[in-house]
């Protein structure tokens, strides 16, 4: 019942907020932070922090990992076009003050590329949900997983997509990770030692 009672809560704030992500995707990445103690959550792509939201409960209702929001924000590509402007730093912030998680949340509004040069932290969630085109989310992986420790976990969003797919089945299928599992778009698992046949 405490978890029904919260899940519907959690849902309740989390359509407030303007994003791509569906409930089922972000209890799991509430419970996925809230059982992060390896080291920090890196989000890879935030938009307006409806997925960030949903990191940030749970981390404070687990060990209190500091998150790290890694965005530009000024949109993905589609969001881009001659003579729009997006700015969306505003609203994340203002949707990240109103779950109450500034004391949670770092936001680094930076493309992901520029931000890991100075980022030395363990990581013991990555959350990669940036641009979604093979070589973005190559990248985003390339630059990011050697920093995830052993049993810290790799989430990816959006693997409807093409580009996204093709990275994360390469992913779970030949650089060292067990218990891969899914839940609507997104796919995530545990980095291992060493590789794990499913």
């Amino acid at each position: 019942m405490f978890k029904s009672n919260l899940f519907q809560e959690l849902c309740g704030f989390s359509a407030s907020v303007d994003g791509f992500l569906t409930d089922r995707e972000g209890w799991l990445l509430f419970e996925l932070a809230r059982r992060t103690s390896l080291g920090c959550i890196v989000e890879i792509g935030s938009w307006q922090g409806k997925s960030t939201t949903w990191l940030g409960l749970g981390a404070r209702r687990g060990a209190g990992p500091r998150i790290y929001a890694i965005d530009p924000h000024t949109g993905s590509e589609e969001h881009q076009a001659p003579g729009r402007k997006i700015w969306t730093f505003d609203k994340f912030k203002e949707n990240i003050r109103s779950a109450g998680l500034e004391g949670v949340v770092t936001p680094i509004v930076q493309p992901s590329e520029t931000a890991r040069r100075s980022f030395r932290e363990p990581i013991g969630l990555l959350f990669i949900d940036g641009a979604h085109d093979y070589d973005a989310v190559k990248k985003d992986y390339d630059l990011w997983a050697p920093l995830v420790r052993e049993g810290g976990v790799v989430v990816f969003h959006d693997t409807q997509q093409t580009g996204v797919r093709r990275v994360a089945d390469d992913v779970f299928q030949n650089h060292g990770f067990k218990k891969v599992y899914f839940q609507d778009t997104i796919c995530c698992g545990i980095k291992a030692a060493r590789p794990s046949f499913l």
